[in-house]
């Protein structure tokens, strides 16, 4: 019988090393044993050639940083993007400073969670309002209301007759 990492195409010794580097370090699991200290990152993934789901993730960071896959508690963000949870604060860091890991069935990349993840509302309000700001709203002076442009003496074969046009417009029509 295979295992699921296997099935998945997954090797488990990237996440032996950093497993044996946060115990070293940190005296701790990678993965949370206590879910209410949990320390929550996001997970995204450039390419990948399995599906990915919470449990097909799981395996993956297993295999990449170590620790038990049923306790990262993953959860979907969007099609490529998951949270997930570590044992600490500490150990939370030390992660995101991998900043990415790649093999020749994934890439991923690890981002801080930041107070419950992107608020794509506030940064849109936020863009509008320095749109806002940038753009002036362009107007006729109230001079300019009262006059007419059009200079009913002057038609426009008159004026490609006499010396008004200059450069390559300044080719004169001949009277037939």
């Amino acid at each position: 019988m295979t295992c699921p990492m296997e099935s998945l195409g997954l090797s488990s010794r990237p996440g032996i090393g950093v497993q044996k580097v946060v115990r070293s370090k940190f005296g701790c699991s990678v993965s949370p044993s206590n879910q209410s200290r949990a320390f929550f990152l996001v997970v995204s993934f450039g390419r990948c050639k399995f599906r990915l789901s919470p449990e097909s993730v799981g395996l993956t960071l297993q295999a990449t940083l170590g620790g038990i896959a049923a306790d990262f508690d993953v959860l979907p963000l969007s099609e490529r993007v998951f949270r997930f949870s570590v044992s600490s604060r500490l150990v939370g860091f030390h992660i995101f400073k991998l900043r990415s890991f790649e093999c020749l069935a994934f890439k991923l990349f690890f981002h801080l969670w930041g107070s419950g993840g992107p608020n794509w509302v506030r940064e849109w309000i936020s863009f509008c309002q320095e749109e806002d700001q940038a753009w002036s709203v362009a107007g006729r002076k109230r001079a300019d209301f009262g006059r007419n442009f059009v200079r009913k003496d002057l038609s426009f074969a008159n004026a490609v007759k006499g010396k008004f046009l200059t450069g390559a417009n300044s080719i004169p029509i001949l009277n037939q």
